[in-house]
């Protein structure tokens, strides 16, 4: 289990937050002075964006930017969980968003890249399931933990309650996301889910080699296919043509004498070059230098001793006398071996010189009866027509490849969908559960069984191919704004009562920012008076939303007719803002 623990910046950027079990309120306050602008913009959303911040969101390109808030370099911000029972600190700066810290309270932090920190953390939030029916893959960590954290432009701008990700987001996408909140087995779905993009992908581009078929040739696929057969039949034509051709076989004669001579002129100056690299080196071997100066060093040496300078020149001249003699003796061998290699050297020139003539007299030959320029242009023909042949071949061989690969994905479709069959059917006993507590989400919001007639959440599989499951969340009078708005918060709340009465190691925070305000009052206040008579029963998550002061606070004519509040809310906040300087989060205007 993962709870909030603290939000601090070692920086002083902020004051730091304490967050607690149960109902945590974040509070806009008027400040009463004549300056004061009211308590939005005070630093509410901005609390919320930091943990999402923390949890290595993006939030540094679209609200901490330092480029466009330079107060933000050097500074920091610090989220504090429980995981497991231990306290785990992620740190992020904002001059390098990059980088992520994490590590246990008290102890060094371990610097990750984010792409990193993401995987690391992945495995810690969001397990799969032992069974393995239950999967999260781990690049869903961002986009799981957008359902757990919510500032107010993510809430205004989500229109259902299954898409907490994105706008884009693919419908099987975020079924795949929903049933894995809900621990529902959700393998066949993201197989279907994978399978149906891959079907799509391959439609788009068989789609696009048809398009360009028909732009490069004029003629559909199925034309080009009768074409080939045509194409096929010209190559035999031009082939025969040649071959019947009298010139041709004298040509090819002569073509077949001139790839042979120019191989072996070829390999004969290879050897000459071999040959002449080795004549060298004998050359080099008997040459024989004095590298000892005698006179300079008897010089040397007389300065010393006369009688020690006059042995050691005897000394010296007999050892070159003897180096002289094998040098001598060297020569006189090599030379015998030298000649032998001269005569091989002539051998190879008087060949090339000879194959050389002959090379020159086929060039002539073929100069004269104009063949190659005949052949030049036959064999054009020739080939352009096998390179169009093949080109369409190409075209339809790759239509081909694309259309039995859609093939395979589609029974690949129908067996996930087979699959979630199985498995809804299975978890029927759980949807039923779901049901009753969603049921019972919004019952306690209006209090009227009346007021709930036809409100509930079912998942049911269809017969259609395209989308084989029907999730079905309604509330009473969904038409109007605020029972609109209210169906994402009974849905929110369903989750994360689930995750609790099903004892599931997730995320045991739920953070709403912009939840309530178009929301009725007295629903707001049942809501809460629900879950906070949850978190006594079952203490073990935490409700995180933030509200100014008058949104929470009802008249007394509400309470007259409606209720009040069945717990002290003032003591569930945390922080509060106001509209001064100093009481704004960053303790300035920004």
């Amino acid at each position: 289990m993962i709870f909030l623990e603290k939000l601090c910046s070692e920086t002083g950027l902020f004051d730091e937050v304490r967050f607690h079990k149960g109902i945590n309120l974040v509070l806009g306050k008027y400040s009463r002075e004549r300056t004061g602008q009211g308590p939005n913009g005070v630093g509410k959303s901005t609390l919320v964006r930091l943990i999402d911040y923390a949890l290595c969101s993006d939030g540094d390109k679209d609200y901490f930017s330092v480029t466009k808030y330079p107060f933000l370099r050097q500074q920091s911000v610090t989220l504090q969980l429980a995981v497991a029972g231990k306290s785990r600190l992620i740190r992020r700066h904002f001059d390098r968003p990059g980088v992520v810290e994490i590590g246990e309270a008290g102890k060094t932090l371990t610097s990750y890249s984010k792409p990193e920190a993401k995987q690391a953390l992945a495995t810690e939030f969001f397990p799969s399931e032992a069974d393995g029916a239950c999967f999260a893959d781990p690049n869903w960590f961002r986009s799981l933990l957008r359902f757990f954290v919510k500032d107010d432009f993510k809430q205004h701008d989500r229109t259902t309650p299954l898409n907490f990700v994105h706008k884009a987001a693919r419908t099987s996408e975020l079924y795949g996301l929903n049933f894995y909140l809900l621990g529902l087995p959700n393998r066949g779905v993201i197989d279907f889910d994978r399978l149906q993009f891959d079907l799509r992908r391959k439609k788009n581009v068989l789609a696009e080699l048809e398009q360009q078929a028909v732009e490069e040739t004029g003629k559909p696929i199925l034309q080009l296919k009768a074409d080939i057969g045509a194409a096929e039949a010209r190559v035999a034509l031009i082939e025969k043509s040649l071959k019947d051709k009298v010139f041709l076989r004298g040509y090819k004669s002569v073509e077949e004498e001139l790839v042979s001579l120019s191989r072996k002129i070829s390999d004969a100056m290879n050897r000459y070059h071999s040959v002449n690299r080795r004549l060298k080196d004998y050359e080099r071997s008997y040459e024989y230098t004095e590298e000892v100066d005698v006179a300079r060093v008897t010089r040397l040496y007389a300065d010393l001793s006369q009688t020690f300078a006059s042995a050691l020149r005897r000394k010296l001249d007999e050892a070159l006398t003897f180096r002289r003699q094998i040098a001598e003796n060297r020569r006189r061998f090599l030379l015998d071996r030298e000649a032998e290699i001269k005569a091989q050297l002539k051998s190879l020139v008087d060949g090339v010189s000879q194959w050389e003539a002959r090379r020159s007299v086929l060039y002539g030959r073929l100069q004269e009866r104009k063949a190659l320029d005949s052949m030049k242009h036959s064999y054009e023909t020739l080939v352009e027509t096998k390179a169009e042949l093949q080109k369409t071949k190409d075209t339809l061989n790759s239509v081909n490849s694309i259309k039995r690969a859609i093939f395979s994905i589609e029974s690949g479709i129908s067996d996930s969908i087979g699959r979630i069959v199985r498995d809804l059917d299975h978890a029927s006993g759980a949807i039923d559960e779901l049901g009753t507590l969603f049921r019972e989400v919004v019952r306690r919001a209006f209090l009227v069984d009346s007021d709930v007639e036809g409100a509930g959440l079912d998942i049911q599989t269809t017969v259609n191919r395209a989308a084989p499951i029907t999730f079905d969340i309604r509330v009473p009078r969904i038409a109007s704004l605020g029972q609109s708005r209210f169906r994402l918060v009974a849905f929110d709340l369903t989750v994360l009562l689930h995750l609790v009465l099903s004892k599931r190691d997730l995320p045991r925070f739920l953070v709403h920012d912009g939840a309530f305000p178009s929301i009725a009052k007295a629903t707001q206040m049942h809501v809460l008076n629900y879950v906070h008579e949850q978190s006594q029963s079952h203490p073990d998550f935490q409700y995180l939303l933030t509200a100014n002061e008058d949104e929470m606070e009802l008249p007394p004519d509400l309470e007259a007719t409606r209720g009040r509040y069945e717990f002290e809310w003032r003591k569930c906040i945390v922080v509060e803002y106001t509209d001064t300087v100093d009481g704004r989060i960053f303790h300035r205007e920004w």
